[in-house]
């Protein structure tokens, strides 16, 4: 009994301490000021990863972050076979590698063993954790470092490299001065003789894009043009951005999807299936399959009670210019329709991507209204619902005390969804306040 007491009074210190320094905010990422933004995903998690001088940040988007320091600049960071690899270039020439798991927190630094001391400028590693670097003093080697350190090959092209890089891991692309090439094995394939590719970007082993256009190594196809350079290659397509519009070209058919903002986009990156946009120190990620094929996502204000504006209210709920609050945990995708009225609309709901006709209303789930050459999306917020299984448990309490002792963390969603008593601060109130509303 003693030693539960003690814990209960260790908790709430840690607790107190924890808000009284204000310790919970709602920022999704930490990134660093004025720093070089990369964004990486493996097959299940994805990350956001900053970079300044001698210091990178790696976000688990949702978990928290991880802060790496070196001790000389990083002058790149690539992501490949489970690892994030910082490249640190010193001034007496020596590359060192951290290699990072975000998993488990642990890293090490490689330093390569070229046994010359000579400077080394662009690099790149496989999923192999075979290490490239193109030498500084002769542009037009690149030596190739096993995952020790230690030399492997070097390989003698007739020009200067610009630029290489590795996609999937199956080839190690080299851009020269005459043309793109890529290394399979230790054989040297020229796959263009166009001048006019950098820089390149590539996806899946193939694809690649540079100055107005995109082609397909294999096939000799050429997939589209752009005159934007805010260009991002996807496993399927490209996305090029213009002002304040995405506009997205599937390489397996003619259709063009758009997607607009309310902003002006800075920057644009692409992962698989992934488009993201920055703006400031605001970081936007949307799916392909979210994109629609006609001018959309311009979201209007809809007003809530009996005001009806562009056919869409309700007296039922709350609809804000992003959530809906104000829905209650277990109620279904049928009770939801029934307590709103969207004349002249269809109405879908989608979940983790995909769209969904039953079942619960959960935190996260998205309600889209289509209709009068528009498209208007809200997300849902159901208190309680940390789990965004649109239910209230033993998990979600569960889950949010790991997210007090900061064990685990929560997405934006979830952590609005954890205010139950609407006062801005996540604390143990609202803990007990969850409890209440648990099945």
């Amino acid at each position: 009994m003693k030693r539960i007491l003690l814990i209960l009074i260790t908790l709430l210190l840690i607790l107190t301490s924890c808000f009284s320094a204000n310790c919970v905010t709602r920022t999704s990422y930490k990134l660093l000021n004025n720093s070089k933004l990369y964004y990486f995903a493996d097959s299940k998690n994805d990350y956001i990863v900053s970079v300044k001088d001698r210091t990178a940040v790696v976000n688990k988007i949702g978990y928290g972050y991880s802060t790496i320091k070196t001790n000389a600049e990083i002058t790149k960071c690539n992501y490949a076979g489970g690892y994030f690899h910082f490249f640190s270039d010193s001034n007496n020439g020596k590359i060192g590698v951290v290699k990072f798991n975000y998993n488990s927190g642990k890293y090490k630094t490689i330093t390569m063993n070229d046994g010359t001391k000579t400077r080394w400028t662009l690099c790149s590693v496989d999923k192999s954790n075979n290490y490239y670097f193109v030498d500084f003093n002769n542009r037009s080697l690149l030596h190739k470092f096993n995952s020790k350190g230690n030399p492997v090959n070097t390989y003698k092209f007739d020009s200067n490299i610009n630029q290489i890089d590795t996609t999937n891991g199956t080839y190690q692309f080299v851009l020269t001065s005459y043309g793109l090439c890529y290394i399979k094995g230790n054989i040297i394939y020229s796959t263009s003789n166009d001048y006019n590719i950098f820089p390149m970007s590539m996806v899946n082993d193939e694809y690649y894009c540079g100055n107005g256009k995109v082609y397909s190594l294999f096939n000799t196809n050429e997939y589209g043009s752009y005159k934007d350079n805010r260009t991002a290659l996807l496993s399927n397509g490209i996305a090029k951005a213009s002002g304040n519009k995405i506009v997205y070209s599937d390489f397996s058919s003619s259709t063009n999807k758009e997607y607009s903002f309310n902003f002006n986009i800075e920057y644009l990156y692409g992962y698989k299936d992934r488009i993201i946009v920055t703006k400031g120190s605001n970081i936007y990620i949307v799916k392909t399959d979210e994109l629609k094929s006609k001018k959309a996502n311009t979201t209007r204000t809809i007003e809530n009670n009996n005001t009806k504006t562009y056919g869409i209210y309700t007296n039922a709920y709350t609809i804000g210019d992003k959530y809906i609050t104000g829905v209650s945990p277990n109620t279904t995708i049928a009770t939801f329709k029934k307590n709103v009225s969207y004349d002249g609309y269809d109405i879908a709901f989608i979940k983790n991507g995909s769209v969904v006709s039953s079942g619960k209303i959960g935190t996260g789930m998205i309600v889209r209204f289509t209709g009068n050459n528009e498209v208007v999306e809200r997300t849902f917020i159901i208190k309680g619902d940390v789990n965004c299984t649109g239910t209230v448990n033993s998990k979600d309490t569960d889950t949010y005390m790991n997210f007090l002792l900061g064990l685990e963390g929560l997405t934006d969603e979830a952590m609005i969804a954890c205010d139950i008593n609407n006062d801005g601060v996540l604390d143990n109130s609202d803990l007990v306040l969850m409890a209440k509303l648990r099945e």
